[in-house]
């Protein structure tokens, strides 16, 4: 899972546990599940954000528990993704904006569905997540910085299928092409995007195989150019 979110900005937004807090039912069971994920136990951090879920749902008053329901689905959900369960992560993220009160409730709902759709190589899907989180909450730095990534590689493939659809595939990448790619992708570890990406444009004079590494460098011409 890691993999996939390599160029994405890699942002789960958490309910922190001052949301969850005082004597609200649910709240104790929302606080042990944040200590659980502090932790890295997601499996028992996802059981405890559950019976705090079941707790507020089968209170038979009015009191209100939109917020309160909000964050323990979104923590849920970032759970699940933890344990590489996108699909089921991503029901509990939108189910976490129909609870929502507030506009950043469901702005983080909508950019956490992205991320998860992300993983899963659903694009589209996950440009579109971000977008809704964009129209909640405008000012979300993260959701406009991964919608216009998405985007751009959106495009970028679908122009590489029309120029694949016009020639011959890249030929299997060399040796050189290899190392130059595991040059890149160490720059791209240390967020050299830029350094990375001029790399393989270089590489692509010397050794024409470099082409077949050439989803990756759009992916990284695409961040060096947000950075910009």
């Amino acid at each position: 899972m890691k993999s996939a979110f390599s160029n994405i900005t890699a942002t789960v937004f958490i309910a922190a546990c001052v949301i969850i807090a005082g004597c609200h039912p649910g709240a104790g069971a929302g606080r042990k599940g944040n200590a659980k994920f502090k932790q890295g136990e997601y499996e028992e951090a996802v059981s405890s954000y559950g019976a705090g879920i079941d707790k507020l749902l089968t209170r038979s008053d009015e009191e209100p528990r939109g917020e309160i329901l909000s964050s323990l689905l979104n923590n849920a959900g970032a759970g699940l993704m933890m344990q590489e369960k996108g699909s089921e992560a991503r029901d509990n993220f939108v189910a976490s904006v129909n609870a929502s009160t507030s506009n950043g409730e469901r702005s983080r709902g909508y950019y956490n569905a992205g991320f998860t759709a992300y993983a899963d190589s659903q694009k589209q899907l996950s440009a579109d997540y971000f977008k809704r989180s964009l129209l909640q909450e405008p000012d979300n730095a993260d959701a406009k910085f991964n919608y216009e990534l998405v985007m751009r590689e959106l495009k970028k493939e679908n122009q590489n299928k029309q120029d694949g659809s016009q020639g011959s595939p890249p030929p299997p990448p060399s040796a050189y092409a290899k190392e130059l790619k595991a040059r890149a992708e160490e720059l791209v570890r240390q967020r050299q995007y830029a350094d990375a990406h001029q790399l393989m444009e270089d590489g692509l004079t010397v050794d024409p195989s470099v082409k077949a590494f050439q989803e990756f460098i759009d992916r990284i011409g695409s961040v060096a150019e947000i950075n910009q």
